[in-house]
């Protein structure tokens, strides 16, 4: 059976037990943990599974210099990540990994490295990237012989994670079901905990084909008119999930937690409208207020899943609470997952009650969160399918958004200042920041860096011009603002990615 969660948990501050759900969550809401995401200051924070995770990554600002440190902290980083548990702030996380990987290439370790890779691409899932943790999880599989059958294994959750987030539920189901049984039997006694994974990864596709058969406006892939969604066989009936979720609980080693399952069992029962649904709804809020400051990614699925209920239920107020507190979370934390399928529920209450300007806002705010998840990183994977994502988010841009990226385009080889793609654009500064913000999810600064690098790379790889001349064509002051930029983003500094490249 799943683990309980204990009978008497307080809630929050002076909230009690019998407290209505909905002052719960205004109360949450008004009450958010305040958390500085690079020093980790606020030591009330209870990080259950991932507290090894984090303590890797808090002391990275401790002495690592030496070359045996860094490659201990790298093997202790790798070992965490093993087990795919939400973490907070992905960002943070893949960045520390993309430093581990380039140790273990730099002390030519290619397993490690690979495995490192694999880990960075379950961290882009977390971020919305679906597409591009596709990529490079294939590209890492295409050496079968640098995987051990552990990494493979996450190799395959991740793929079938990220198809089924994609609605490809009919490759994320054979990607399952044909290595499956081949990971059941290894697990015994290396990896007891890989069968519990892969039963979890069944569960959640088997969970996203029920939503679709049964509840489809609460579907949050592909919108169901998109002619994206394959969903192959699966039809699942209400048993057959309730079964498969409760054989993750059996499956679990005794010293781990996956309170996950909970949630999606109490959500299955508060679908079932000829039931009262409060009873499921109070077990779920529960669970959340008891993880809101130990794990944050299971309190913000919960509030999530109270979303979910509340929207079948047509408690369109109390939905909007639910959702309100689980995108807050997910802001805060970068669970940009979660902040998508709270969007979905958001636009169906509001186009349900009649409210189509919100309507409209939330559905443009989930469109480019769609189109995040597609989009293929440039030197991953070039497409058609791109330059289609890129001029459907343009129709979606102000006209003043639109010229700013047209003038960075053009001058892209030169100093930009923010305040002249202002000046020409004929806006204030303040008021192009935030639109680009609001359209791109990143700051203009960002995007001028990212568009730097993406060039560089591809001027690496195509042109002779050595790393310096590429540095002054694109407007660097100096070689080391240009190195620490591109490693910030690839995770390796020029001249390693530039020899790792033609060496493939």
């Amino acid at each position: 059976m799943l683990k309980k969660e204990s009978s008497n948990v307080p809630l929050m501050g002076t909230v009690k037990k019998r407290t209505a759900p909905s002052i719960i969550l205004i109360y949450l809401l008004n009450n958010r943990p305040s958390v500085d995401p690079l020093t980790q200051k606020n030591h009330k924070l209870q990080y259950e599974s991932m507290s090894g995770l984090w303590k890797i990554i808090s002391c990275s600002n401790q002495d690592h210099h030496s070359r045996q440190n860094k490659l201990l902290r790298s093997d202790e980083l790798l070992h965490a990540c093993r087990w795919p548990e939400p973490p907070i702030y992905p960002a943070l996380v893949l960045k520390s990994i993309h430093e581990a990987q380039a140790v273990f290439e730099l002390h030519r370790m290619p397993e490690r490295a690979v495995a490192a890779r694999i880990a960075s691409a379950f961290m882009l899932c977390q971020l919305g990237e679906e597409r591009n943790a596709i990529a490079i999880v294939n590209e890492a599989i295409s050496k079968p012989s640098l995987l051990k059958a552990e990494a493979m294994a996450r190799a395959i959750y991740i793929l079938a994670m990220a198809h089924g987030r994609l609605g490809e539920l009919d490759t994320a189901f054979d990607l399952i079901e044909s290595r499956g049984h081949e990971f059941a039997r290894m697990a015994k006694d290396e990896y007891p905990w890989l069968p519990a994974m892969m039963t979890w990864a069944k569960a959640l596709l088997l969970w996203k084909a029920f939503l679709f058969r049964h509840h489809q406006d609460l579907w949050h892939g592909p919108p169901p008119d998109s002619g994206l969604v394959r969903l192959g066989n699966a039809a699942p009936d209400r048993d057959t999930l309730r079964f498969v979720l409760e054989k993750v609980g059996r499956q679990l080693p005794a010293d781990r937690e996956w309170p996950y399952c909970a949630l999606l069992l109490h959500a299955l029962e508060g679908l079932d409208t000829d039931r009262d649904g409060m009873q499921p709804i109070e077990a779920i809020e529960k669970i959340g207020v008891h993880h809101q400051m130990r794990n944050p990614p299971v309190a913000a699925w919960a509030w999530l899943s109270c979303s979910l209920v509340h929207c079948a239920r047509r408690q369109y107020a109390q939905a909007l609470q639910a959702s309100a507190l689980a995108r807050s979370m997910a802001g805060t934390y970068q669970l940009d997952g979660i902040h998508r399928n709270a969007l979905v529920y958001e636009f169906h209450i509001h186009e349900t009650r009649g409210d189509y300007p919100a309507a409209l806002s939330t559905l443009k705010s989930l469109n480019i969160m769609r189109l995040k998840s597609v989009a293929v990183r440039p030197l991953s994977e070039r497409s058609s399918g791109n330059s289609m994502n890129e001029s459907r988010l343009r129709d979606l841009e102000p006209a003043h958004v639109k010229r700013a990226l047209q003038f960075i385009d053009g001058n892209i080889d030169k100093k930009l200042r923010i305040q002249a793609i202002a000046d020409h654009c004929q806006v204030s500064r303040r008021t192009l920041e935030i639109s680009f913000k609001n359209s791109r999810s990143c700051s203009i600064g960002d995007y001028i860096r990212q568009s730097k690098i993406h060039l560089a790379a591809e001027y690496l790889l195509t042109t002779e011009q050595t790393i310096g001349q590429i540095s002054s064509r694109l407007g660097y002051s100096s070689l080391s603002t240009f190195s620490r930029d591109f490693s910030a983003h690839y995770g390796i500094p020029p001249s390693l990615w530039l020899r790792h490249h033609r060496t493939e």
